[in-house]
């Protein structure tokens, strides 16, 4: 048998499996380097026609080839021809985070960003200490305003605190105005937190008594139509006052005032807004913040002059390892603001 006839044998049967015959003519299952052509979505492949990408078994030169789809890379196969086999190489660790690669698959190139504190997750470096914001540890409860705890995560806590600018933990108007500021731009009148920027139509002038702090010890105050600022120290030293204690919200008034006062006398209640005459200091028993003003000891026969009438002052305190003027409640009476405290007998406020 000729090589011819054995090889029409061979094929006679692909002309079903090939599916090319009807539209091929003379030869519809044969074809040598290309011609006859084949039909689009096939190939020649060992003097056959078959199906673009396949190669069966039942064709001689197709024993033995790759099989595109059976999950290996076989011989001959590239990633070009099979990449349902052939996967691209791996780049990771080429320091460069190529497409397909993320921080999870490939962290060597890809970096995760680094966290940022106070977006709520607590992640990466972050700890309690670092970012409390975050990561903090809740001791709500404990009757502390710990680290991270505020009015709004806390209340039971951290209370509010009039006149730290910020209106929160249940503060109003009423009870804090100083914080919780109505707007009330348009009614022809320069209010306290408005000014020419927030409300020109009440602030382009200033309206008589109008005041507003300039930070805390000066005063924007309105005079004849035109806002004008000093020092409080000044004008309270031009209203016959001793001393200025800063500019403050006041509730009595109604408006940012500067808070001024006058020195306190030998016996009169102190604190650290009532001063003393600077003559003297304020002596403070204990723990307390209110003291009385008085001095150091001069008299030897340990006697203080200058005391209010019907008291009795003598060197009966100690003051930084001096006598100092202390008044004595079993021989007179107490200054005004003082009261006698029977065990040691002393006048105390």
């Amino acid at each position: 048998m000729t090589r011819s006839l054995v090889l029409l044998v061979v094929l006679v049967p692909l002309l079903f499996l090939s599916g090319c015959g009807p539209k091929l003519g003379e030869a519809p299952f044969l074809c040598n380097k290309g011609l006859p052509e084949c039909p689009d979505g096939y190939e020649c492949k060992g003097g056959v026609c078959v199906k673009e990408g396949t190669c069966p078994e039942t064709i001689p030169a197709c024993k033995g080839l790759p099989s595109c789809g059976n999950g290996a890379c076989d011989q001959g196969e590239t990633t070009d021809s099979c990449p349902a086999d052939c996967k691209p190489p791996s780049t990771c660790g080429n320091g460069k985070c190529d497409q397909g690669e993320t921080a999870g698959n490939c962290p060597a190139d890809c970096k995760a960003a680094p966290p940022v504190c106070g977006d709520g997750k607590c992640e990466g470096t972050e700890t309690a200490q670092s970012c409390p914001a975050d990561c903090y540890i809740s001791t709500c409860g404990n009757g502390k305003c710990d680290l991270g705890e505020t009015t709004q995560n806390c209340p039971a806590d951290c209370k509010p605190v009039c006149g730290d600018g910020k209106c929160d933990g249940g503060e109003t108007t009423t009870s804090c105005p100083a914080d919780c500021k109505t707007s009330l731009c348009g009614n022809g009148t320069c209010d306290p937190g408005e000014n020419g920027t927030s409300c020109p139509a009440d602030c382009s002038g200033c309206t008589a008594n109008a005041a507003q702090c300039d930070g805390t010890d000066k005063l924007k105050f309105c005079e004849n139509g035109s806002w004008k600022t000093d020092t409080c120290e000044n004008l309270c030293k031009a209203g016959a006052y001793d001393y200025s204690a800063g500019c403050e919200f006041s509730a009595a008034s109604g408006k940012e005032v500067c808070t001024c006062g006058k020195y306190i006398g030998f016996g009169g209640v102190c604190d650290d807004k009532l001063k003393c005459d600077p003559t003297l200091f304020c002596g403070v028993f204990g723990t307390g913040t209110k003291g009385f003003c008085t001095k150091y000891c001069t008299n030897p026969n340990g006697k203080c002059t200058g005391a209010p009438s019907g008291t009795s002052a003598t060197c009966t305190l100690q003051v930084s390892g001096k006598d100092a003027c202390g008044f004595d409640c079993d021989y007179g009476s107490c200054p005004t603001g003082l009261k006698c405290d029977w065990i040691s007998g002393l006048c105390k406020p």
